[in-house]
Parts: structure tokens; C-alpha cells; sequence
């Protein structure tokens, strides 16, 4: 979740969890995009966590 890396106003915002998170996941991109922040800590989810890492 999150604006991807290298490409500014490209937000993800993928789930495996379907209509369960559908509004907590559409309100925190909601506010990464108007505040540029949440207050949930995106870490575990943020696609920098792959940066580093050799594609297979």
C-alpha cells in the first residue's frame, strides 16, 4: 500500500482481502493521497520492503 517508488502520484492499494478492508484500505489511500500521510504504520505493506531483493 502506498505511492510506489520512483513513480510520484502512482498509489497501490492491493489487498487479498477483498470487501472486508475495502473501506479501510480506500480511506488510508485516501489519506496518503490528500494528506500524504496515514495513521496506521504502512511499513509492513509498503512495496519498498522488496527494494534490494533479487526478482525470481
Amino acid at each position: 500500500m502506498g505511492e510506489v517508488p520512483h513513480c510520484p502520484g502512482f498509489y497501490n492499494a492491493v489487498t487479498s482481502n477483498g470487501f472486508t478492508l475495502g473501506p479501510l484500505v480506500g480511506r488510508i489511500t485516501a489519506d496518503l493521497i490528500t494528506r500524504g500521510k496515514s495513521d496506521w504504520d504502512l511499513t509492513p505493506f509498503s512495496l519498498n520492503r522488496f527494494e534490494g531483493q533479487p526478482v525470481t
